[in-house]
């Protein structure tokens, strides 16, 4: 990745000659990750002289919703020990954008209320964040019950932070996170 930074950063329309003495790469590694980045769309060529496409670049390096649903789990778990194994991200578009969204189910040993925490991460991140917290006595009683509602809510959701299975193991040796992946997928 640090070459790949640092040819990006070298490139304001220059040759390959060029490019090898700014960035001390050597010819062949050069030309290695030039036609890497060009794959990406990141680079072009245009008359023996490389550019980044500064769109491309902008969208290449713009997070998954994935990985900024990861942060903000983690954030919310940090903040509230009682939260057990699972926080779990819904499938999306795949990528950060204006109309893109988290839900963000949470399953915790007693009742939260987290709306100060949803309004401070949907900032922080600049994506919408629905928080849904569920308590363990909740989520099992859905699994017993084999509820409809929980089944479609977990069909599209993957794992994104597990802590464990503290106190959950009593219950029957399963855990919320072997729950959530009864999904199959």
């Amino acid at each position: 990745m640090y070459a790949r930074s640092k040819i990006v950063g070298a490139l304001t329309g220059k040759h390959f000659s060029e490019l090898v003495r700014v960035t001390g790469l050597s010819a062949r590694w050069l030309s290695l990750k030039l036609k890497e980045l060009m794959g990406l769309g990141v680079v072009r060529l245009r008359d023996n002289v490389y550019e980044v496409d500064h769109d491309k670049l902008r969208a290449f390096l713009a997070p998954s919703l994935r990985e900024i649903a990861w942060m903000a789990a983690y954030e919310l778990v940090k903040g509230h020990e009682e939260v057990l194994p699972s926080c779990s991200m819904g499938r999306s578009q795949g990528m950060a954008g204006g109309e893109s969204d988290v839900d963000l189910p949470i399953i915790s040993e007693g009742p939260l209320e987290l709306i100060d925490e949803e309004y401070d991460v949907s900032m922080k991140y600049g994506t919408a964040f629905e928080i849904t917290s569920m308590t363990l006595r909740g989520f099992i009683a859905m699994l017993h019950l084999r509820s409809s509602l929980l089944f479609g809510l977990l069909e599209g959701y993957d794992v994104l932070f597990d802590r464990g299975h503290r106190g959950v193991a009593k219950g029957g040796g399963k855990g919320c996170a072997q729950g959530m992946a009864l999904r199959g997928g």
